[in-house]
């Protein structure tokens, strides 16, 4: 995964010079900025970021200067309180400042895919058919499991 912000990097004349981070201020993995290898663990902590401001519109630390958020990513907890309850302990343990603490892909992936996580999920879907594009709902739909939802696609409008 890479971070999504990458292509609107405001003042990077060059994306590619040594000793220069690629990546979103306030998105970035602790490592990545205290400048030590970056592995699926910064990945893991980039999408935990991601999912925090998808959910709630804000990063998970905040807002400012990129030397604000590089700091307080590396040196204070994220600001989860506006995250629904249910996942803030899995993007918790995403977003911890050793990538060894973090989750690995395949556990996330089962966290995030259990059946307890999946009915939540589908009950938060939107119910009206047609919400979701055609070719995403097909997969969506042929990638869920009748014993997760109750029933293969609800809501998707397939």
């Amino acid at each position: 995964m890479i971070d999504f912000g990458i292509s609107t990097a405001g003042d990077a004349s060059a994306m590619n010079r040594t000793g220069m981070a690629i990546g979103t201020p306030g998105f970035m993995s602790p490592e990545q900025l205290t400048d030590q290898d970056a592995g699926p663990a910064s990945d893991v902590f980039a999408l935990s970021a991601v999912l925090v401001y998808t959910a709630t519109g804000t990063a998970p630390f905040g807002t400012g200067t990129a030397h604000a958020l590089h700091y307080r990513t590396v040196h204070e907890p994220p600001r989860l309180d506006a995250l629904p309850p249910e996942l803030r302990e899995v993007v918790s343990a995403c977003l911890a400042k050793a990538p060894d603490q973090r989750p690995k892909v395949a556990d996330l992936l089962d966290r995030l895919t259990s059946a307890e996580n999946s009915a939540t999920a589908a009950a938060a879907l939107p119910a009206e058919p047609g919400w979701m594009p055609d070719p995403v709902a097909g997969l969506v739909q042929a990638r869920t499991p009748v014993t997760a939802w109750g029933c293969s696609g609800v809501g998707l409008g397939a």
